[in-house]
């Protein structure tokens, strides 16, 4: 329905009103009815147009014109005004639930302070905002010059996380022996007492270190276990659960009889014995040294300020609050208000964007927004509105390459077609002179229908489905669109969206195993504890600044805990097999050429790229312009080498054949057939298109566009140079 202002000849504003009876759902009743209501507006079309262009209206034109006020979505005061105060009521309701809860926060860490003979704790209530320093994200921390313990309740999950974060502060800086006293010394005589023979005799060796002391040595043994290697042989031999068993009676002989084994995990208890163990060997005493291996073993246990559910920017980021920052930005967008170098920021992944993004931000550039709206996608600006929203839950997601995923929105383009959006993640991105990882949003456009349903049915690509939408996207095209592809292939589609079982969150890394037999897993295991160690920002810190070899180790480390069930010493690997000392010795060769390599060839080929791109948007630009070139040449160059190898196959079973590489990259069957349209090069996520064909074109067009500007001396000269040097 539709309400249009004129004014007549006589010059007075009249009102007329347009119904589309085809969808409007009215039948023959309610069109007299709203007759009716356009009758009586001839007599007050003033009231109407304001009332009507503010969506308030009094009860009374509400209940002259119920059908109009309908359609145009007008409330009366008296709904307006009740919302209101459903919202106050709501939003006041949220509030005392806060404080409730933070207010069991105070008094479990105030009561845990008091069983610990803790004077010096005090609690705060500051969350940390977004772009917060490490100080004002942090859950709990030590002054040394005072003395005091800090519990931040305000970046604190719960209850048990806040207590959690008292114990990590107390042990740390006191110690489990000060905290428990007589309590501890009976802790380490269990453990010692029920410990098997070989632990036994372990720590009565230790203890001849210790005068004969065997609780300090029992100590020792179970700061151990913090080492992945140790504490994996104590859990399957179930003597951790034992070990944990009895610390947990120990602190229940202070009162703390509600904490459960769920309450400290594994690695907690780990991280608390062995910081007690440094503890005692420090004296109490903490140097910058202590704080760095402190952060490690929390980066490398997953706990304190390296939780998975740590509340490192405070409450989790409020969806609503997100889908109406992305809108005003987009506003602010459209009435050109936005610096050129401003993003629009989509909060960290929600809904279904947790189980295939990690958890960083996502970002779209202006550039993006101007591709899809302004130069060739159709998409009007207004329509991708709440697109925060519509991504946490899409119809469809797709894995368009490793580190890409297309997901299929109700967000519609100017011709009516779903609007697809392709994410690309973990991608670093310049923003002034910071480098930020975020999931980057490549692109958005109108996906054609059989640009949906051919991948569905053939290539395994679709990741995860609605099946309630997706069934209905399918059933939906028009009869004109749906002839346009095989009906089996509809049919496939169908069936496999019917058929098809989402993948759980906590299932990510099955993935490695789920296809290969044995051997495959064997692989795999090295790979992903490998990953799972060297990813960590942490751990990449401590290889900048402590050991450039570390992932060197690590991964040798890895191996050989899958092969030979433990790691071993690095001095005791062979010489012939010994990476790791190996590049050590060559690291000062190393220098010396990576000094002569970045002043006779890096140094020239960063001078001409200066000269074409001096600004951060500049080089942005030359980076899609380089990928571009490349990935036509290198998509050609591999598309020849298939066709070689097919021929070579070929060749083997039809001596003397006249066949050349070239007929194989045309040929049409199924034994003859390379995928002569495989995008070797990721034009596909450079452009946006899933067509490969079209994001060839598109990649051809961006790289006429750009030399067409730009005068280029010797660029790919220099890079060519370079590379060649590399390979």
């Amino acid at each position: 329905m539709e309400l249009t202002y004129y004014k007549d000849k006589q010059g007075e504003e009249n009102l007329s009103v347009s119904v589309d009876l085809g969808t409007s759902g009215y039948n023959i009743e309610d069109m007299k009815a709203l007759m009716a209501e356009i009758d009586r507006l001839k007599n007050d079309v003033g009231e109407v147009k304001e009332s009507f262009d503010r969506g308030v209206a009094s009860d009374e034109v509400v209940e002259r014109y119920p059908l109009l006020s309908q359609a145009l979505g007008v409330k009366s005061e008296n709904e307006v005004r009740a919302e209101e105060e459903a919202r106050e009521h709501a939003e006041e309701a949220r509030k005392h639930a806060e404080e409730a809860r933070k207010q069991e926060m105070r008094s479990a860490v105030e009561d845990m302070a008091g069983r610990l003979h803790l004077n010096n704790v005090d609690i705060v209530d500051k969350p940390a905002g977004r772009g917060a320093g490490r100080r004002e994200r942090a859950k709990g921390m030590f002054e040394r010059s005072t003395g005091r313990i800090t519990i931040n309740i305000g970046n604190c999950a719960d209850k048990r996380d806040a207590v959690v974060t008292l114990l990590h502060e107390a042990v740390a800086h006191h110690g489990l022996r000060k905290l428990f006293g007589e309590n501890f010394e009976t802790f380490l005589d269990n453990v010692y007492n029920s410990a098997n023979a070989e632990i036994r005799r372990i720590i009565d060796k230790h203890s001849r270190r210790y005068g004969g002391d065997k609780r300090t040595a029992t100590e020792e043994y179970m700061a151990s276990l913090a080492e992945r290697t140790d504490f994996e042989n104590a859990k399957k031999s179930g003597w951790w659960q034992r070990i944990k068993d009895f610390f947990l009676k120990m602190l229940e002989k202070i009162g703390l009889k509600g904490f459960k084994g769920e309450d400290l995990s594994d690695n907690e208890l780990r991280y608390v014995l062995w910081r007690s163990y440094e503890n005692l060997k420090s004296g109490g005493k903490d140097t910058v040294f202590s704080a760095t291996d402190d952060l490690a073993k929390q980066s490398e246990l997953n706990v304190g300020e390296f939780a998975p559910d740590a509340k490192k920017t405070a409450p989790e980021e409020n969806a609503e609050e997100v889908n109406e920052r992305f809108n005003n930005e987009l506003t602010r967008y459209q009435n050109g208000e936005m610096d050129k170098n401003e993003m629009l920021h989509l909060g960290r992944p929600q809904g279904v964007m947790r189980t295939f993004l990690p958890n960083l931000p996502i970002v779209m550039r202006q550039r993006v927004i101007k591709k899809g709206s302004e130069k060739k996608h159709e998409v009007d600006v207004s329509a991708i509105m709440n697109m925060p929203q519509h991504l946490s839950s899409p119809i469809f997601v797709f894995q368009r390459s490793e580190d890409t995923i297309g997901v299929l929105t109700d967000m519609r383009d100017r011709n009516g077609k779903n609007v697809c959006v392709a994410i690309e993640l973990k991608r670093q991105i310049q923003q002034g002179a910071e480098y930020l990882e975020v999931n980057d949003v490549r692109s958005f456009h109108g996906r054609e229908f059989k640009n949906i349903v051919e991948p569905i049915a053939n290539n395994k690509a679709l990741k995860w489905v609605d099946k309630e939408k997706g069934l209905a996207y399918l059933s939906s095209a028009s009869q004109p669109v749906q002839q346009e592809i095989d009906k089996q292939v509809l049919d496939t589609a169908t069936k496999v969206v019917e058929n098809f079982e989402n993948p759980k969150p906590e299932s990510k890394n099955d993935i490695l195993f789920r296809d290969g037999d044995a051997k495959d897993y064997e692989k795999a295991q090295p790979r992903e504890t490998y990953e799972y160690r060297v990813s960590t920002g942490m751990f990449q810190s401590r290889e900048a600044i402590q050991d450039s070899m570390l992932s060197l180790k690590v991964a040798m480390d890895a191996i050989e805990e899958a092969t030979a069930g433990k790691a071993k010493r690095i001095e005791d690997y062979d010489g012939f097999e010994n990476a790791y000392l190996g590049e050590n010795r060559l690291s000062s060769v190393n220098q010396a050429e990576s000094a002569a390599f970045a002043h006779l060839l890096i140094r020239p080929m960063m001078e001409e790229v200066n000269r074409l791109a001096p600004t951060a948007k500049d080089r942005a630009e030359l980076i899609d312009y380089m990928f571009a070139k490349h990935g036509l040449e290198r998509n050609a160059y591999m598309r020849q080498q298939a066709a070689e190898k097919k021929l070579a196959e070929y060749k083997k079973q039809n001596p003397g054949t006249a066949k050349t590489a070239a007929d194989f990259r045309t040929a049409k069957t199924a034994a003859d057939f390379i995928d002569a349209e495989r995008d070797y090069a990721g034009l596909t996520t450079l452009t946006g298109e899933a067509d490969v064909s079209a994001a060839e074109a598109e990649a051809q067009r961006m790289v006429a566009e750009y030399e067409k500007d730009y005068t280029f001396h010797g660029t790919w000269n220099e890079i060519y140079v370079c590379r060649k040097k590399f390979c």
